[in-house]
């Protein structure tokens, strides 16, 4: 309102899973009970803590079952394979290579008997649709914590595009894995 500008010409303007998201249809998103789901079938607890070193978070209530969906997301998320995402993994003493394959499967296979997506999903989903956004300009924030797969659907949707505008800050980069 402030810069009299019509809401609908910024329909784009919202995250990238959220853009994403809106091509996808109308789609139900994994939750907590469907993570928890998941790591009980296999006999895993799960409590989704986060995995990074971050200060403030304690690491002895980061769950094996945390352990197995981080590194599973993080291999999707950086477009390598299962087993090389382990391979980087920092705690990778602390879980098993045919445990994650186990966990990965698992994930997957609930995802598709409950017609589920995670947020890594909706970036897969919206790449595989090939999905063509019309607007002269893209302009992207915090892209130093973007990842392969964000920078992929960034080139997609600046394919169309006149001109793209990358604005980040290395020094504030939240992704030490």
């Amino acid at each position: 309102a402030k810069f009299n500008i019509d809401p609908d010409k910024l329909s784009h303007f919202r995250t990238l899973h959220s853009l994403c998201l809106r091509y996808l249809g109308k789609k139900s998103v994994m939750g907590f009970r469907d993570y928890v789901s998941v790591a009980q079938s296999l006999g895993l607890f799960i409590n989704l803590a986060s995995t990074s070193n971050q200060r403030g978070v304690n690491q002895g209530a980061i769950s094996k079952g945390d352990r197995l969906l981080h590194v599973s997301n993080m291999a999707r998320l950086c477009l390598v394979p299962l087993e090389q995402a382990w391979k980087d993994y920092p705690d990778k003493n602390l879980i098993q290579i045919p445990e994650l394959i186990q966990f990965d499967a698992t994930l997957r296979a609930y995802k598709s008997e409950f017609g589920k997506i995670d947020y890594t999903d909706m970036l897969e989903e919206f790449l595989t649709l090939g999905v063509k956004i019309t607007a002269q300009y893209v302009i992207v924030d915090e892209t130093q914590d973007l990842c392969p797969l964000q920078w992929e659907v960034i080139r997609h949707i600046s394919r169309s595009a006149q001109r793209t505008f990358l604005a980040g800050d290395d020094d504030q980069c939240i992704h030490a894995y």
